[in-house]
């Protein structure tokens, strides 16, 4: 009895813990999206971004293509050095891009294709600037949730 009580309370820490770590991203960049640091191990964070059928997209990068659908966002804050941000384990086709505002003023954009799983881009940062990243689900079915890892990451010079 007492191995088995064990054992729930064992899956019960580990789904709270790993349900905790990742992010349900909002559509709005302006109500203070989830901060992510850069360093030169890539640390994965979590991320779905919850789909309700609707083009609601706040800004479309200058790369996307096909129907825009719901965004998530994070921000990052620059250090002077290059970053480079990756998205891995996606799971629908994705634009991501970069900006030195919500929404606005566009630094650098991919598109990602589900089928490839992972896709990242480069940008030079200034120290001290807050940089929004912007995870938009692109085309397919209107009911499906766009989900994966990102990691910001300083490149070696």
């Amino acid at each position: 009895m007492i191995k088995i009580l064990e054992k729930v309370i064992y899956q019960i820490y580990f789904l709270i813990l790993f349900v905790g770590l990742g992010y349900s991203q909002t559509n709005n960049c302006s109500t203070a999206p989830p901060s992510l640091t850069a360093s030169s191990v890539c640390t994965n964070t979590a991320f779905s971004v919850n789909e309700d059928g609707t083009s609601s997209a706040e800004a479309n990068g200058s790369c996307a293509t096909g129907t825009a659908y719901s965004d998530g966002w994070f921000t990052v804050v620059g250090n002077g050095s290059s970053y480079f941000v990756n998205l891995s384990g996606i799971n629908r086709d994705a634009s991501l891009a970069v900006y030195s505002g919500c929404g606005t003023g566009e630094i650098a954009c991919t598109m990602i294709t589900g089928a490839a799983g992972s896709g990242s881009l480069i940008f030079p940062t200034t120290n001290g600037l807050t940089y929004y990243i912007q995870i938009q689900r692109r085309s397919g079915n209107t009911s499906n949730n766009l989900s994966g890892s990102i990691c910001v990451t300083i490149p070696n010079d």
